[in-house]
């Protein structure tokens, strides 16, 4: 979806995501509640090692494969392309934002910070692809606190005030002028001020492989990912 460095990825199966190798903390926390996701359980399999469950959703797709929930962190130097793009085919339904605090997410203070994510105010965005859940969050950071969604000219970020860590702001697409919004792979979504994280979250058949690795330097347009049983690919 971006320019970027591969922090983290691999298979969801409880209430914890990592947000560097070796660290996690509460995919409940930083989502906030969310009927898709729940029906995940289990531990988080870092890095696209197997878990002991991999699968615990009864989802299926269309082709009877039985889905997964995978995650994949990406940041945004500050010299990198602000710019953030659709990876796939979506259609987005609904926009959450959490605002918060302004924190560094540099790897090395994702070491030094356990839940940094959900701390720092961000803008996620969900939706559905071809096999099920589809979710984009653009997560502010120091220097960094406005983010823009190019179709949503009524969110605000980096408003001065104070916040309630863990109180949120839905907005619905469908019942805007917007209406729900299918973007296409590649297409742009929106932008930082001054580079910053991407954090996917989605639903895919079990034989989805990741293409990158750790602490890999990626680009715009490149394969993060394939499923096996059909060539489709997810992108950058």
């Amino acid at each position: 979806p971006a320019d970027g460095q591969v922090l983290c990825f691999g298979t969801v199966c409880n209430d914890r995501i990592e947000q560097i190798k070796g660290i996690n903390y509460s995919l409940s926390t930083f989502f906030g509640p969310d009927a898709d996701i729940d029906r995940y359980g289990g531990s988080i399999a870092s890095n696209q090692q197997p878990c002991d469950d991999k699968r615990s959703s009864d989802k299926i797709d269309a082709r009877d494969n039985k889905l997964c929930l995978y995650h994949c962190v990406i940041y945004l130097s500050p010299g990198d392309y602000h710019r953030f793009h659709s990876p796939t085919e979506w259609k987005i339904k609904y926009r959450r934002h959490f605002p918060g605090t302004l924190m560094s997410v540099s790897p090395i203070a994702l070491k030094l910070v356990r839940g940094l994510f959900a701390h720092n105010e961000r803008v996620n965005l969900r939706g559905e692809w071809k096999y099920g859940l589809f979710s984009m969050t653009a997560v502010g950071a120091y220097n960094v606190g406005s983010i823009k969604i190019n179709f949503d000219k009524d969110l605000a970020t980096n408003l001065p005030g104070r916040y309630t860590e863990g109180v949120f702001k839905d907005f619905q697409y469908a019942n805007s002028s917007v209406s729900n919004v299918g973007v296409e792979r590649g297409e742009s979504v929106g932008e930082f001020n001054f580079g910053s994280t991407i954090v996917l979250l989605f639903e895919a058949p079990e034989d989805f492989n990741f293409t990158v690795e750790l602490g890999q330097k990626i680009k715009y347009g490149q394969p993060i990912g394939t499923c096996e049983h059909k060539s489709h690919n997810l992108g950058t």
